[in-house]
């Protein structure tokens, strides 16, 4: 136990003995590298021509306490070299004169900043000591110097200048005619014309006013471009579209149509179903732009589908009759009728020439240069028989005993008639009868049975009574 007590005792002590021994040495680095930290002192002056040489000097101290001189040399308006990159905590400076002298013209020395002496801090960084004069007597002359812009310059470019005074003092810009500025900064607000820059600097307490120097820029028209997307094609007659041609200068553009197609404004229409149309945009410029180059697109034409409509017509239709259809075509164009089977037509007026079998009607449109064939639609009709009627005109009656007499009678179909007698008379020929018998009754039939095309027509009855002898009796004389 006594052992680990020494041993423990002898490293507290080694611990203690060597911090004593290294905080000093740490220290020392420490402010070491607090020397090392860089920091810059420079000089210039604000009211004296430029050009006009000064020398400062003075005295600084570093952290540690040491000082040091130093001079520093620099011309108006300055900024002077960097006095030093080592840092100093203290800073005095003299040397700037109370006044200046400059072609004639004393410049008294104002104020001067940070005054001396000034405190540059141990950490990074720049201090920058600025003596202020002003003049006190009779003022100096200046001079602008502005070099010329480059010329013509385009409409709505910018471009910078960059004119100064001798004098150093700020110099101002105006703008006029073709072009506007925002300080140096200057637009070209026309394709035409000039753009006239007034550089001025109307002096100070120091200075007399400058000169004005006046620049002149030639204005030019810019460049710009249409930009036209080609449109669907083929396009089919009759349809319209529409395009939207625009150019970069927001300028309105203008479309020209040829060919198969015309347009009102924007809005093109199919005025055929061939060849091509052709569509030009074109932007003739104005006084800011130039003629944009014209932009063609084509579109093929195509021809357009119809349709025929073709009412069924009424079915059956009798052998002999005549009715009349009206197919029409969508693209309004002629539609032709073909009849064919049991009908026949003239135009669209079509006849039944049979009773039996199907009336075929077809409508055709073949189309044209704007339009393909329409799909033909056919229509059919089935025939049926006529009626027919005979017309059978009554013979006189009565008639005498062994009297002829004529026959007239008829069908309707034109179908002939056949007769038939029957009774107290006989037919002598197809037309003429005769009363055979003294008594009864003469009985006529009138037939037509029809054929192909007519159903038979009712039989006609026609009835010729005999005319009764006339008996005479003589008187009887009684002779009492």
């Amino acid at each position: 136990m006594q052992t680990t007590r020494s041993m423990l005792y002898i490293a507290l002590t080694l611990t203690i003995i060597r911090s004593l021994l290294l905080t000093p040495l740490v220290q020392a680095a420490q402010a070491q590298e607090a020397i090392k930290q860089p920091h810059i002192v420079r000089f210039q002056t604000v009211g004296l021509p430029a050009g006009v040489e000064l020398t400062v000097s003075g005295e600084r101290t570093n952290p540690g306490g040491q000082t040091g001189p130093y001079s520093n040399t620099f011309t108006s308006p300055g900024p002077s070299a960097n006095l030093t990159t080592e840092p100093y905590t203290g800073v005095t400076y003299s040397g700037f004169p109370a006044s200046v002298e400059v072609e004639g013209v004393t410049y008294a020395l104002v104020s001067a900043s940070p005054a001396s002496p000034f405190t540059s801090g141990a950490s990074a960084g720049t201090t920058l000591v600025t003596a202020t004069y002003q003049s006190t007597g009779v003022k100096a002359d200046q001079t602008i110097t502005f070099d010329q812009p480059l010329s013509p310059a385009v409409y709505g470019t910018t471009f910078t200048v960059a004119p100064t005074a001798s004098s150093g003092l700020a110099v101002t810009l105006l703008a006029s005619g073709s072009c506007s500025n925002t300080g140096f900064d200057v637009t070209m607000t026309s394709g035409e014309g000039e753009c006239t820059l007034t550089a001025s600097q109307p002096g100070n307490t120091s200075y007399n006013p400058a000169m004005d120097v006046v620049r002149t820029v030639q204005a030019a028209k810019a460049e710009h471009a249409i930009t036209f997307e080609q449109p669907l094609s083929p396009a089919v007659y009759g349809t319209s579209f529409t395009v939207a041609p625009n150019a970069s200068s927001g300028l309105a553009v203008t479309l020209l149509a040829s060919g198969s197609c015309t347009n009102t404004g924007f809005d093109v229409t199919m005025t055929s179903g061939t060849g091509d149309c052709t569509l030009t945009a074109s932007q003739p410029g104005d006084a800011n732009y130039n003629p944009a180059t014209d932009v063609e697109q084509t579109v093929a034409a195509a021809k357009a589908e119809q349709t025929v409509t073709f009412d069924q017509p009424n079915s059956p239709a009798v052998y002999g009759t005549s009715f009349t259809v009206a197919p029409t075509a969508s693209s309004e164009l002629p539609v032709t009728l073909l009849a064919s089977g049991s009908c026949s037509n003239t135009g669209f007026d079509v006849t039944m020439t049979s009773s039996t079998g199907d009336c075929t009607l077809t409508a055709s449109q073949p189309g044209n240069s704007n339009y393909n064939p329409a799909t033909d639609v056919v229509r059919t009709v089935q025939a049926t028989k006529a009626e027919q009627t005979i017309t059978f005109v009554q013979p006189a009656s009565p008639a005498a005993y062994l009297a002829t007499f004529s026959l007239t009678y008829s069908a309707s179909s034109g179908l002939p008639v056949s007769m038939a007698a029957s009774g107290a008379c006989r037919l002598i020929d197809e037309v003429t009868a005769e009363m055979y018998l003294p008594f009864g009754a003469c009985v006529l039939t009138a037939s037509q049975a029809g054929d192909s095309n007519y159903n038979a027509a009712a039989d006609v009855v026609r009835t010729v009574d005999p005319l009764l002898p006339v008996v005479i009796f003589a008187p009887v004389i009684f002779t009492p």
